[in-house]
């Protein structure tokens, strides 16, 4: 609770530092801001109500800074902590707590100006036939009663700060849902390069085109001996000399059809992820996308080798050179990017409509703006009150 002579007061951590990265640090900024703000509200009232509303909002910032607070140096590295996303969402949901208990301190001369912010989060949440969010948009009629329109404020507040909570939730499993496709797709590519390594002519990538006229003839005149009709042996780690001995299957020939098979899904992964939009989020779902594409890339690269040597493709069964191969490969690496371009476009689609946990000021396009010379407009800055302002 705000430190205030006479009143009851809550322990809370001063001065400590704070965990490393971007969602702690604007966390601790967001603590630091919403006490300030209940600094102001509460010099202008002096109920017992407000004694307790003051001590929530400080409970729940406790709870905030409790979370993002530097950790002794063998509890840093917590995976099923990152996994779940556990300390994210305790803090930014201490957060969204103490934000409405924050408007419930607040005077009715400061609830206008908060009506443009609450609408907006809860439009890019709901579809626009969707009951809550036309009962959330009567908040702008300036005829309301003040304390009605404080209950209906409160309400939409919880109504979208839930609705973002789960879109987060969805964000994060999704997340993490790339994250075991890229593990499972990486174990099981090693495992299969191992093999084959070990055993390469139980799955070859080498080729056997037919000599040429050009090719015979050359032979011919080396060798004294006509080579026409006879096939030659094409492999990623090199091919026959015309006329040479056989070229046999390697075990340099898996890995070096999966190295590029990794090139052409690293090249994909920064075209394609660069043009990802949407809300940001505190999950780094285009991290995982990039990470998918590489080994995806080592997969596809391998299978269309295979597929070509086995005839599937018609005029593309026999490559004529090594070099063919190794640029077949890393095409076939790039062209991961077909199957998972769909990928791309969910992701894509799935962040634009979550809202930022770091937003301050969510989308206000569709919603009418107070005239200039409305005084409430004159005090606000994208209609938010500098003193009160809750979104995020």
């Amino acid at each position: 609770m705000v430190d205030t002579p006479g009143r009851p007061t809550v322990d809370r951590p001063r001065d400590q530092p704070a965990r490393s990265g971007a969602w702690p640090q604007q966390v601790r900024v967001e603590v630091t801001r919403i006490r300030h703000q209940t600094r102001i509200a509460r010099a202008r009232s002096t109920s017992a109500h407000a004694d307790a509303l003051v001590e929530a909002i400080e409970a729940h910032l406790c709870d905030a800074e409790a979370v993002i607070g530097q950790r002794p140096w063998y509890r840093r590295v917590a995976v099923l902590d990152w996994w779940h996303g556990t300390s994210i969402e305790q803090a930014f949901r201490s957060l969204h707590a103490a934000r409405v208990f924050l408007v419930e301190l607040i005077p009715d001369s400061a609830l206008d100006p908060l009506v443009p912010g609450a609408i907006a989060r809860v439009g890019s949440c709901l579809q626009p036939a969707d009951p809550r969010r036309l009962e959330v948009e009567q908040l702008s009629d300036p005829h309301m009663c003040p304390r009605r329109k404080r209950a209906e404020l409160v309400h939409a507040l919880q109504m979208g700060y839930a609705v973002s909570d789960e879109s987060h939730a969805h964000v994060r499993d999704f997340r993490n849902l790339l994250l075991c496709a890229t593990g499972l797709i990486l174990l099981f590519m090693a495992l299969f390069v191992v093999e084959v390594s070990n055993h390469p002519s139980g799955v070859p990538f080498c080729f056997q085109p037919e000599i040429t006229t050009a090719q015979a003839a050359g032979a011919a005149n080396g060798s004294g001996a006509s080579t026409a009709g006879t096939r030659r042996t094409v492999c990623p780690s090199g091919e026959q000399v015309v006329g040479g001995a056989l070229t046999q299957p390697t075990s340099t020939d898996v890995w070096i059809v999966a190295g590029l098979g990794l090139l052409g899904g690293a090249l994909a992964s920064a075209v394609s992820v660069r043009k990802i939009t949407g809300g940001m989020t505190p999950y780094d779902v285009p991290v995982a996308l990039a990470l998918l594409k590489v080994p995806s890339g080592a997969l596809t690269a391998v299978a269309g080798i295979l597929l070509l040597g086995g005839g599937f493709v018609p005029g593309l069964s026999d490559l004529d050179s090594q070099r063919q191969i190794l640029a077949y490969a890393l095409v076939f690496g790039y062209a991961q990017q077909l199957a998972t371009q769909f990928i791309d476009k969910r992701a894509e689609t799935l962040l634009a409509q979550v809202p930022s946990k770091h937003a301050k000021n969510p989308p206000t396009k569709s919603i009418p703006q107070p005239a200039k010379a409305a005084p409430a407009a004159d005090a606000t800055t994208n209609g938010h009150s500098p003193a009160y302002a809750t979104d995020g």
